[in-house]
């Protein structure tokens, strides 16, 4: 009795919050995570995205961890309770837009049993940008449904504001389904728009005029143009059909294919329900254009959830209903399979081996596979006898969670080396840097022997200690 006076959305979201929980403190990742947390961390300090620093994303999010680090305190569990806040924020939001389409009990059980499968836990619960990005994607599925077109220009720029390829992919999308609205055409374009325009011209002119020059914008630019050629446009080949278990792989990414064909033939229909086909295109969307033109196939994962959720919305009525439900729970077995019995962020040792913990002060209450604890206790160990408190280090090609958890200068603009992302004139400024900074030490993760100025450098350097994949050499 006491439970039906509890509205069924709270016990939802109390369900999510502990299943999410279990996971906030698990693992480490010492590339992807640890570049939001190094970046958020120098704005916090009070430099400037773009000026002080390169960041190859826009700077909505990294701003957002930096205000949590100046709340909470700089520590890696920080980002995890943002995150936990975005994503509980997340299936809020997905639970409103359920109850808009009016949906039975059921299916918002299955719904929400989609977004957990492939929330946070799975691609990895660390402090990421794409949680932000799909958090303002459902905000602007809100703001069409209910036809609130200011908002929704201000939720398009924010996207734009956190993560430029998306929101310039979600404005278009939005922009066609605006059109297709006969009843209050004029009248949503222009409010959609112009909020959008003075929003982000607002934010823009900040960041790129003012605190800064529209040169920091073309350096953004290049490095994008770049970027694609360093991670060309791949995806999974049917030819893994062939291969134990090739269905199930492949099943997360042509499932989205398929359902793309039923919306695009959908939108021809002349009775068509505009806000669940805009909610199906703009989770399709998100999962696409992070595909394309760079591969990610990890990233994915974010919006895969959503397009099980709209895909079920836009079947609940038709006689392929069942079928769909039957791969649903396939596609949601397979996220929670993954989650919970394979590799952690799909690369490392799985949760059940993140047990161990560390003395460093910012890795406090995160747990960690012991060889990844006994390696890091180790380097903290060497660069509290051999360094002093702001001396610079060099973490070299991809390992910025290092300036992080180590409590260490970065004593370039750059955060990754990786050979592609910087140009030979900027490696050779960054070899000047160390020089002219006196650095002492750099650290290496896994693969460090490129053709590239900065690689070639490190190679003539003595190496002085190894542990694992990683190693530190001292310049001479």
């Amino acid at each position: 009795m006491f439970l039906r006076k509890i509205p069924i959305n709270f016990i939802l979201i109390i369900a999510l919050f502990l299943y999410y929980f279990f996971f906030i403190n698990k693992g480490i990742v010492i590339y992807d995570e640890g570049y939001y947390a190094h970046i958020a961390e120098r704005i916090a300090n009070g430099e400037i995205p773009y000026k002080d620093f390169f960041v190859q994303f826009s700077p909505g999010y990294f701003y957002l961890l930096a205000i949590f680090y100046k709340v909470f305190g700089v520590s890696v569990l920080t980002g995890r309770v943002l995150t936990l806040i975005l994503c509980l924020g997340i299936g809020m939001l997905t639970l409103l837009i359920l109850d808009r389409f009016k949906v039975e009990l059921k299916l918002k059980l299955l719904s929400l049993a989609a977004v957990a499968a492939f929330g946070f836990p799975l691609i990895n619960n660390m402090a990421l940008l794409a949680w932000q990005s799909v958090l303002l994607m459902l905000l602007a599925v809100l703001f069409f449904m209910d036809k609130k077109y200011i908002f929704l220009g201000l939720a398009l720029s924010l996207l734009l504001f956190t993560k430029q390829n998306l929101g310039i992919y979600f404005f278009v999308v939005t922009n066609i389904f605006l059109l297709l609205n006969s009843k209050d055409k004029l009248k949503s374009i222009l409010y959609t728009n112009g909020s959008f325009l003075i929003t982000t011209l607002f934010w823009f002119s900040y960041f790129f005029l003012v605190l800064n020059g529209l040169d920091r914008f073309f350096e953004l630019l290049r490095f994008s143009s770049r970027y694609l050629s360093v991670y060309p446009f791949s995806y999974p080949p049917l030819s893994m059909l062939f291969q134990p278990e090739g269905i199930f792989k492949l099943l997360p990414y042509y499932f989205p294919v398929i359902f793309a064909f039923f919306v695009i033939k959908e939108l021809f229909n002349s009775k068509k329900d505009l806000p669940l086909l805009y909610f199906s295109s703009i989770s399709l969307v998100g999962f696409f254009g992070t595909v394309f033109p760079t591969s990610d196939l990890l990233h994915v994962y974010p919006f895969l959830g959503f397009i099980l959720v709209s895909s079920l919305l836009f079947f609940r009525k038709r006689r392929l209903f069942p079928v769909l439900r039957v791969l649903v729970l396939i596609i949601i077995g397979l996220g929670l399979y993954l989650t919970l019995f394979k590799e952690y962020y799909r690369y490392q040792p799985g949760y059940r081996y993140q047990k161990f913990k560390t003395e460093l002060p910012r890795m406090k209450d995160i747990y960690i596979d012991e060889p990844l604890a006994t390696d890091l206790s180790s380097i903290n160990l060497f660069f509290l006898i051999n360094t002093k408190k702001n001396d610079s280090v060099l973490c070299y090609p991809f390992c910025p969670m290092l300036y992080f958890i180590l409590d260490k200068k970065n004593p370039s603009r750059f955060a990754s080396y990786y050979p592609g992302y910087l140009t030979k004139s900027q490696e050779e400024e960054i070899i000047k840097n160390l020089t002219e900074k006196k650095v002492k030490f750099v650290v290496t993760f896994l693969e460090y022997r490129f053709n590239t100025p900065i690689s070639e450098f490190i190679q003539r350097q003595k190496k002085v200690y190894q542990t694992g994949e990683f190693k530190i050499f001292e310049l001479y």
